[in-house]
């Protein structure tokens, strides 16, 4: 998601520079794993094999790449029309929600709570996420429905697992990129949870 807003808005560099560095080569190498740049010992280095968190960190041609991929805050609002019914009255109520997005990469599994996010995110059999929204401070426009760090009491969880509850669960509904539809899963039983997914479209954001 993040990799796709910035390239749409024109700050993600596809071409490299003398040094080699492009925003795309830094990106595969980060979280696919793999060398794209036009250094060939490089390229012939890791032809056939995956390139590890550890070995980018200790690479030094691999590190010095990495080390200029700068990444930033995105801030963004989000416009929509939500459908409620009401009895046997269907209205329809614009939604406007404010929030700031915080990219996640593979190597943000060093902590426990980004391998538990991460994961989750990547997971295809509970359905993958390209944004989880956390609930902040009390504003307008605060997106509804996300996820929290509070417990039942209303008090700062001092346990930031207690977020895997919400996260094992599967999502409420998946995208099929390759077929361009939605899937909704069937609850196994009604005491089955679900981790509630909105479905966005690119062309309602705003930056």
């Amino acid at each position: 998601m993040y990799r796709k807003i910035k390239a749409g808005l024109g700050e993600w560099s596809f071409e490299e520079d003398a040094n080699g560095y492009s925003d795309e080569v830094a990106y595969n190498i980060i979280e696919k794993g793999i060398y794209t740049g036009s250094n060939k010992e490089l390229r012939e280095k890791y032809k056939n094999r995956k390139i590890s968190d550890a070995e980018w960190m200790k690479t030094p041609e691999l590190y010095a790449l990495v080390s200029k991929f700068q990444t930033n805050v995105l801030k963004m609002s989000y416009f929509e029309n939500f459908a409620e019914q009401f009895g046997k009255i269907n209205i329809n109520r614009p939604i406007y929600n404010k929030m700031a997005m915080f990219p996640l990469f593979k190597f943000h599994r060093g902590s426990e709570v980004g391998k538990k996010l991460y994961n989750r995110m990547n997971n295809k059999q509970l359905g993958v996420i390209d944004m989880i929204a956390f609930k902040s401070a009390v504003k307008v426009g605060a997106v509804k429905n996300a996820v929290t760090l509070t417990q039942k009491d209303g008090k700062l969880s001092k346990n930031v697992y207690s977020l895997s509850d919400i996260l094992d669960a599967r999502s409420s509904v998946n995208i099929d990129y390759e077929k361009d539809k939605l899937i909704y899963p069937t609850k196994n039983d009604d005491s089955e949870k679900m981790l509630e997914v909105k479905v966005q479209t690119l062309e309602e954001l705003r930056l």
